[in-house]
């Protein structure tokens, strides 16, 4: 999707779930966000980003797990700022990246990138972002101080319930995981709390169940808090719990 600068959305790909080839977007100027590819889970190519004026959020690419051994290129996006949704990309299917010119761009230590600069044998361009994605060293150091390293976030429907499932690779300090609900996206309620493993560097694996979730859409993020009170949140992840459409007729 290529120079459509009228293009301001992308809602008609709603329902793609998988590309047999890369995803490549350059220089629509017109789109702020992805959404639209909010269903998106894998592909197998390159992922590339770039030349956009306007775009300012990519988190709609939050369920994406797979690249199948693609380049990630995230390039000249003046208007970007997180890198927020690339959080769940399995750095093993990650061959080369790259992250260069993106003037305002200030979070790059996300999972999946973090993931990559810890084992990656692949090409590594990071520079001319925003100071806190300024080099390579600059995006290590800033890995070094997140205390979880969570590399699968998701909420699954099964029946009456959602289950939340969530994965870490490493945890430092960490005493748990506070679980919130939302009808919004905006306010949000405890439902939950699940203890974390302190300080422990192989593979935890976390669920849990909401039996009572609420009609309609349901938002959900976890709230990670350190031994010292360090709170940080997760993405956001929404699913939708359908009413029964219920009818009393003839009435009277």
């Amino acid at each position: 999707i290529t120079t459509c600068h009228n293009l301001t959305d992308l809602a008609g790909l709603a329902n793609l779930q998988t590309i047999g080839g890369q995803l490549y977007l350059d220089n629509n100027n017109g789109l702020t966000s992805l959404d639209g590819l909010d269903n998106l889970e894998s592909f197998i190519g390159n992922l590339v980003i770039k030349y956009h004026s306007n775009l300012s959020d990519i988190s709609a690419l939050s369920n994406l797990s797979s690249i199948g051994g693609g380049n990630v290129i995230i390039e000249q996006n003046t208007s970007l700022a997180s890198l927020s949704g690339l959080d769940n990309i399995d750095p093993a299917s990650i061959y080369n990246l790259t992250i260069t010119s993106n003037s305002v761009l200030t979070e790059c230590a996300i999972a999946s990138v973090c993931g990559y600069l810890d084992s990656s044998t692949g090409n590594i361009n990071i520079s001319n972002n925003m100071s806190d994605c300024g080099s390579r060293s600059v995006v290590e150091a800033a890995c070094l101080l997140l205390p979880v390293d969570l590399i699968k976030f998701d909420v699954e429907v099964e029946e009456e319930v959602h289950v939340v499932i969530w994965v870490t690779a490493s945890e430092e300090n960490n005493l748990g995981f506070e679980i919130q609900r939302s009808s919004n996206g905006v306010d949000w309620d405890m439902i939950g709390f699940e203890y974390g493993a302190g300080t422990y560097d192989l593979v935890s694996e976390y669920a849990f169940v909401d039996e009572r979730p609420i009609n309609g859409y349901n938002y959900y993020r976890l709230q990670q808090e350190d031994f010292d009170g360090t709170i940080v949140y997760s993405d956001v992840r929404v699913v939708e719990k359908i009413v029964p459409e219920v009818q009393v007729y003839p009435n009277p």
